[in-house]
């Protein structure tokens, strides 16, 4: 008699267990987080990290000229329509500031922020796109009374090494770019961690829950096909009910035919 083991696998469960459930979970934690640190990524730390080493210094008004009425896509999470358009005026500031400890005189086209200055109104001095255009004019209009008459003076921040790149303030400051990079990678390294534990976990538990029985057990019907391509000779209960003769053993042959006239039985 062979000493090959019956492998008798458990049977796959249609709803969904806890385990199964968390690593579903598990895996959407890990995408979006994925999605969260390429967003912030391009959104806050592209523009926000070069803006670090932006110098203060001193800004004056010299004019400021009409570039153009500019359409554009008001459309977002935070709108009702994602394909909407809108228009604002375009106003390009010029100012005069300086820049070095030379204390050298500059003069270039202000921006609000290092977003606008990566952006594809770079022209504008401020850019707004709301649905409602009297919304867009009134916060355009509110801009250039701040800053936009001749001979006013601010506080702005020029870029050391583009000294013609000149804001009134940065956006991003550092704290907001090293959490809005360091939540979700942190999200990330933890849910791909815990999935890593359930899958090695659930692998493992199906694994050794494989019931394996010896070959020449009595319990197992007559006729089970083996691993190594044999077959068992034992009826079930054949030595445990008393009085029960079992039937004389067959050859391999004899059992393979038996077995291609019935639907076999795996347990």
């Amino acid at each position: 008699m062979t000493s090959s083991h019956f492998v008798y696998k458990q049977a796959k469960r249609k709803s969904c267990e806890g385990s199964h459930c968390a690593i579903a979970a598990l895996i959407v934690v890990t995408i979006v987080s994925v999605v969260a640190i390429i967003v912030d990524g391009f959104v806050i730390a592209k523009p926000g990290i070069p803006a670090l080493h932006y110098k203060k210094t001193k800004c004056i008004t010299l004019r400021r000229r009409l570039v153009e009425h500019r359409t554009c896509k008001c459309g977002g999470l935070l709108n009702d329509s994602p394909y909407c358009l809108s228009k604002f005026a375009c106003y390009g500031v010029e100012v005069e500031y300086t820049v070095g400890a030379a204390r050298e005189n500059r003069t270039g086209t202000i921006r609000t922020d290092e977003a606008l200055l990566n952006s594809e109104n770079r022209d504008c001095s401020f850019a707004v796109c709301k649905k409602n255009m009297r919304q867009n004019s009134i916060e355009v209009s509110d801009f250039i009374t701040k800053y936009g008459y001749e001979t006013k003076r601010f506080s702005c921040y020029y870029d050391p090494n583009k000294t013609e790149n000149v804001i009134i303030k940065p956006r991003f400051e550092l704290y907001v770019i090293v959490l809005s990079l360091l939540i979700p990678g942190i999200v990330f390294l933890t849910s791909v961690f815990f999935l890593a534990m359930l899958c090695h976990t659930a692998r493992k538990y199906n694994k050794d829950n494989d019931l394996r029985i010896p070959a020449h057990r009595p319990y197992l019907n007559y006729g089970v096909e083996l691993e190594d391509g044999s077959f068992t000779r034992e009826r079930r209960l054949s030595q445990l009910l008393p009085g029960y003769a079992p039937p004389p053993n067959k050859s391999d042959g004899d059992v393979r035919r038996q077995n291609n006239n019935r639907p076999q039985s795996r347990f």
